[in-house]
C-alpha cells in the first residue's frame, strides 16, 4: 500500500473554491487564496473571452457534454460541464502540464535539499527532463540554495493565505548580492504587463506573512527572513522545455494595491445600499382604493426626502421662493400626484433658474452636487481647521460680504469654500496674518474678494505649502510668502 502523507502545513480548504480555513480571534474565517488576491481589481476581459471560445470549441468536440448541459437545470452542474467542455477543447492542458512541472521540480528540490520539504521521504527526480535540466542550470548559475518549499503562509494584514513554491537564496544577476526571497514557478506561455499586478500581490502576501500551524492557529515567523521589497519568479513555459527566465518582482506597491482591493470590495458591498425601492409591493389590500393610497404614501415619502435634501443644500428661503402656489407645505396634506409633480418640478428648477441676486461672473447658481460635496468636506474637517473656517466665515458675513453657501449657493462661493478647506488643512491660514499673506500672494484683498480663478490659485498655493515649496519671510516687517 502506498504511504500517503498529509501536508502538516496545509489548513482545511473550502470544498468549492479552495479557500483556506484560518483560525482568528473570534473563531475562524475563510481567507481568499493569495494567488487570487488581485481578482477584485484585475482586468479579466481577455480571460473571459478565452473561456467563451474554449467552451464553444469544447461543445463542438464533445456534443454529449453539450446535450447534458441542455438537459439539466442545476446551475452547479452546468458550471462543472462548462469546465469539462473547456477540457475537451484542450483549454486546461497547459494548466495540467504546469502542475506536472511543479511536481518534477519539487522532486528535484527534495532530493537536492533534504529536509526542505514537509515530505521527508526519498525523492527520485527525473534529471533528464528538460524542465528539470533548465532548473538545475539556473541553480548552478546563480548559486541558488533552497531553504524550504511548499509551506503554507497566512497574511492577517491582507487577510489572504497560500503556499509559495519555495524560499531560496541566490546571487542577484545584476547586483551580485546574495538575497533571500520568496520564489515562485510560473509555467504559462506568456509573460507581460498583465502579470505584474497578480504576481506583486501574491508574492507580497507571502513575503509579509507568517507560517501557520493549522492545528492551533499559531503564527510562526518565516525563517530565514525574506526580502519585503523583491521576490523572484522563475518562468518555465510548459510549451518551451529547457527555458527558465528570472523575473524580479517589485513588492513595494503591494500595500497600495491591497488598499485599492479593499476599497473595491467595500464599494461592491455598498452597492445594495445605492438604490431604494419606491414602489414596494403592497400586501393585504382588498380594494383598488387601498392600492392607490399605498402608492400615494410611497410618493409622499419620496417627495418628503427630496424636499429635505433641497432644504439642506440651498436653504429654506430658496425652497419657499419656488414653492408652487396653492400646494400645501406638509406632505401629509398633499392630495394628488399633480401636487407632488409640481413640487418636484419646482425644486428641479433651482438647478437651472438663476437667482435674482446672481449677476456677476461666478455668481451663477452652483450645482447641488458640488454644494453637497463642499458640505461633506466641511463636516469631515478636524476640529481645529473647522473652527478656523467658522471664524473666517463669520468675519466675511460681518463685513457684509458673506461667502457661505447656505443662503445663496453660487459657483464662486463653492470655489472659495473648497480653497479655504485646502488652505486650512495645509495649515496655511492658521491666523489672520497668514491669511492676509496668502490672499496677497494670489492677488485678492479679502476672502470675499476671491474669484474662481484666485480661489483655484489659493488651492494650488496650499498644496505647494503642504509640500514644503512655500517659505515665509518677515524681512520687511510684514509676513510674505515666497515660492521656493
Amino acid at each position: 500500500m502506498t504511504d500517503i502523507q498529509l501536508n502538516p502545513w496545509d489548513p482545511p480548504r473550502h470544498k468549492r473554491d479552495g479557500r483556506p480555513k484560518i483560525i482568528v480571534d473570534d473563531g475562524h474565517d475563510w481567507y481568499p487564496r493569495a494567488s487570487k488576491a488581485d481578482a477584485p481589481i484585475a482586468d479579466t476581459y481577455n480571460l473571459h473571452k478565452w473561456e467563451i471560445r474554449a467552451t464553444v470549441e469544447g461543445a463542438a468536440a464533445a456534443p454529449h457534454l453539450l446535450n447534458e448541459f441542455t438537459d439539466t437545470d442545476d446551475r452547479r452542474r452546468r458550471d462543472e460541464l462548462c469546465y469539462l467542455l473547456r477540457q475537451a477543447a484542450g483549454g486546461h492542458d497547459a494548466r495540467d502540464t504546469g502542475t506536472d512541472i511543479h511536481g518534477l521540480l519539487e522532486a528535484y528540490n527534495r532530493h537536492q535539499w533534504p529536509g526542505s520539504h514537509w515530505d521527508t521521504r526519498p525523492a527520485k527526480p527525473d534529471h533528464d527532463h528538460p524542465h528539470v535540466q533548465a532548473w538545475a542550470d539556473v541553480v548552478d548559475r546563480y548559486t541558488i540554495g533552497v531553504h524550504w518549499t511548499e509551506r503554507f503562509i497566512v497574511n492577517d494584514t491582507y487577510r489572504v493565505g497560500g503556499t509559495p513554491d519555495l524560499v531560496c537564496s541566490l546571487t542577484h544577476p545584476i547586483s551580485g548580492d546574495r538575497v533571500t526571497v520568496i520564489g515562485d514557478y510560473k509555467t504559462g506561455a506568456n509573460v507581460g504587463p498583465w502579470n505584474g499586478l497578480s504576481w506583486c500581490m501574491q508574492l507580497a502576501a507571502y513575503a509579509h506573512g507568517t507560517h501557520y500551524d493549522p492545528a492551533t492557529g499559531t503564527r510562526i515567523p518565516i525563517d530565514p527572513p525574506v526580502s519585503h521589497e523583491v521576490a523572484v519568479v522563475f518562468h518555465m513555459p510548459a510549451d518551451d522545455p529547457g527555458r527558465c527566465d528570472l523575473y524580479e518582482i517589485d513588492l513595494r506597491p503591494a500595500a497600495e494595491l491591497y488598499d485599492l482591493r479593499q476599497q473595491v470590495i467595500g464599494a461592491r458591498k455598498r452597492a445594495e445600499q445605492l438604490h431604494t425601492l419606491i414602489t414596494a409591493p403592497v400586501n393585504n389590500v382588498e380594494t383598488w382604493a387601498d392600492v392607490e393610497q399605498a402608492v400615494r404614501d410611497e410618493r409622499r415619502a419620496w417627495i418628503r426626502n427630496k424636499v429635505r435634501n433641497y432644504l439642506a443644500t440651498v436653504g429654506k428661503h430658496r425652497v419657499v421662493e419656488v414653492w408652487p402656489a396653492g400646494v400645501p407645505f406638509s406632505a401629509d396634506d398633499l392630495t394628488d400626484d399633480d401636487q407632488i409633480d409640481a413640487i418636484s418640478d419646482a425644486l428641479d428648477g433651482l438647478l437651472v433658474t438663476p437667482h435674482p441676486r446672481s449677476s456677476s461672473p461666478g455668481d451663477e447658481p452652483a450645482d447641488m452636487q458640488d454644494v453637497a460635496f463642499l458640505k461633506q468636506r466641511l463636516d469631515g474637517l478636524p476640529d481645529g481647521p473647522k473652527a478656523r473656517l467658522a471664524d473666517i466665515y463669520k468675519q466675511a458675513a460681518a463685513a457684509g460680504a458673506p461667502i457661505s453657501v447656505s443662503a445663496d449657493p453660487t459657483v464662486r462661493k463653492v470655489a472659495i469654500g473648497n480653497a479655504l478647506i485646502d488652505a486650512a488643512t495645509a495649515g496655511l491660514i492658521d491666523d489672520d496674518e497668514w491669511l492676509d499673506a496668502a490672499l496677497t500672494q494670489v492677488g485678492a484683498d479679502s476672502v470675499s474678494d476671491l474669484t474662481e480663478r484666485t480661489a483655484a490659485a489659493l488651492s494650488d498655493l496650499a498644496r505647494l505649502f503642504a509640500d514644503g515649496q512655500v517659505t515665509a519671510n518677515y524681512s520687511t516687517g510684514t509676513l510674505t510668502l515666497n515660492l521656493n
